[in-house]
């Protein structure tokens, strides 16, 4: 049942990124790229069924911001227009940092300014 669900997800979603950018609707991509990353998870194929996983037996590391991979961060740059993608390539700046570290704020800003928004 969950499965049947995440496969219609994944058909709404490839709908929309292969549709491009949507005329009329001002978008933006923020995210960091410079942060060590999880990109595959391996389990031991004798894990009993209905138990829970406690740990994997391998993580495959890349980058992206700390949770999500660049690879499907960059996803986003097919859905908005071109010069409204902003991608911050800093160390401390996580999936979270982007509203808390100097650099991810910044970028931020800069968006605000693109978007015609007032900074508070």
């Amino acid at each position: 049942m969950m499965a049947d669900h995440l496969d219609k997800v994944q058909a709404h979603t490839r709908q929309l990124v292969e549709g491009g950018p949507v005329p009329g609707i001002q978008s933006f991509c923020v995210y960091s790229t410079a942060v060590r990353t999880p990109m595959t998870l391996t389990f031991a194929s004798d894990i009993p069924k209905w138990r829970p996983l406690t740990r994997p037996a391998g993580i495959t590391w890349g980058t992206g911001d700390g949770t999500v991979d660049l690879r499907a961060l960059r996803i986003c740059s097919r859905v908005v227009q071109a010069g409204n993608i902003e991608e911050v390539a800093h160390p401390m700046v996580d999936h979270i940092g982007l509203n808390r570290e100097p650099a991810g704020l910044a970028a931020l800003d800069k968006v605000y300014a693109k978007a015609g928004m007032v900074k508070l």
